[in-house]
């Protein structure tokens, strides 16, 4: 049964509390009601891990009120990286990229890559359907969409046709061969280790390199709910033996066979904020979901990511879900509350279950919680309301959490 029901009087009481929750003026409230999320140091964070061979955390680590904000000074850049999922990623690609840079002070590299220069081939390497460039922004993309509650959302994440694949195929093989031995995404959009898959797959290919690379271990992950569910640390055969092409034909398929509207999964399947290798990931992780009822709805929410750290943060969080439902068999339907996908339990409950990393009472996190909840209530007055993320809260969200009926509980 759809959350949403046709009745007026309920509807305008629902819109009324809507707009007071967007226009209520901050200066309304009490410094005790909102908090800004504490600056904190990488180290607290992070422990040992905050330093690699070839990246630092600086301080502060700092929070919208849902996910880290972390600068990242690396050997190539310093770059602003939203929540623990994207960091993890991040020192995963850095690990692999170390890993690289060591096998190339080679002799056989540097004899391979000058015979593979010499090849009658154009080199472009496997540049198909890479993630826009991440924009510095002062939220995470998930602070976006949580700013655009109650008042629609916009799919601005189409994808344009990506560049066409060069007539070397055997390179496109190598990328992806070498990619999965390092358990990294071959279209990564961290450009350092994309040019090194690229020189790497040439000499590969053209050059006859024989690669001796294995599988990158990272020390200190963050977060273990997230390390636990992260298919980006071993990404499988499907990715690494097919094309980007194959992998739209092969995700649209598996869409279908969920009951997933075509528009829905071609508006997904077309975003370039996911790489292919992100869709593979969230195909499989929505097929342990099978049984679900509205998988459709979800699809179509995931199609409207915006930003490559909100992409990265979707699909943790399908990851998670479909985790959880491994788990239990508790969920059986997606809701739509606002535009945000919630789950209904067997049990009556209604539940958001996210990597969400500091949740913390701002402006933000206060307005969306009371429009949330005052939605979920127009038509189910007495479900239990249930939040389960893979960080912290600060106890202020807890007790304002509580004061509008939700629980919070650990990741079963």
């Amino acid at each position: 049964m759809s959350m949403a029901m046709n009745r007026a009087p309920l509807r305008n009481v629902r819109i009324g509390l809507i707009l007071a929750a967007i226009l209520l003026p901050v200066r309304l409230l009490s410094a005790a009601e909102l908090e800004e999320g504490a600056a904190i140091s990488a180290k607290e964070v992070l422990g040992e891990a905050a330093s690699g061979a070839n990246y630092h955390v600086q301080d502060p680590v700092t929070t919208d009120g849902l996910l880290r904000i972390y600068t990242l000074e690396t050997n190539y850049g310093t770059y602003t990286i939203y929540g623990d999922a994207m960091l993890l990623q991040r020192r995963k690609e850095l690990a692999a990229l170390a890993a690289l840079e060591k096998q190339s002070q080679s002799e056989a590299f540097g004899d391979a890559l000058l015979k593979a220069g010499a090849a009658p081939v154009e080199f472009a390497g496997d540049l198909i359907n890479k993630p826009k460039a991440t924009i510095k922004r002062t939220i995470s993309g998930i602070g976006e969409l949580f700013d655009r509650v109650g008042s629609g959302l916009a799919n601005v994440g189409k994808s344009s046709a990506g560049s066409t694949v060069n007539a070397a195929l055997g390179v496109s093989v190598a990328k992806r061969q070498i990619a999965s031995d390092l358990g990294v995404d071959p279209y990564t959009d961290f450009a350092p280790l994309a040019q090194q898959l690229d020189d790497f797959a040439k000499a590969t290919a053209f050059g006859g390199l024989a690669m001796k690379i294995g599988f990158v271990f990272i020390p200190g992950t963050v977060g273990t709910a997230i390390s636990a569910t992260s298919s980006a640390q071993g990404l499988g055969s499907l990715v690494r033996d097919k094309t980007p092409a194959q992998l739209v034909d092969i995700n649209r398929a598996r869409l279908g066979k969920l009951g997933v509207p075509r528009a829905n999964a071609a508006k997904f399947l077309s975003n370039s904020f996911y790489t292919p290798a992100d869709q593979t990931v969230i195909v499989g992780a929505l097929r342990r979901l099978q049984g679900v009822k509205d998988l459709g709805s979800y699809v179509e929410r995931l199609a409207e990511a915006n930003s490559r750290d909100l992409a990265i943060f979707l699909r943790t969080r399908t990851e998670m879900l479909a985790a959880y439902q491994q788990r239990t068999g508790a969920i059986v339907r997606i809701v739509n509350i606002e535009g945000i996908p919630l789950t209904r339990q067997k049990d009556g409950s209604i539940m958001f279950l996210g990597p969400v990393d500091s949740l913390t009472w701002n402006e933000r996190v206060s307005k969306v919680f009371t429009v949330v909840t005052s939605a979920i209530r127009e038509n189910d007055p007495n479900a239990a309301l249930v939040l389960a993320i893979s960080g912290t809260a600060t106890p202020l969200s807890k007790t304002e959490l509580e004061k509008l009926g939700w629980s919070m509980t650990a990741l079963p």
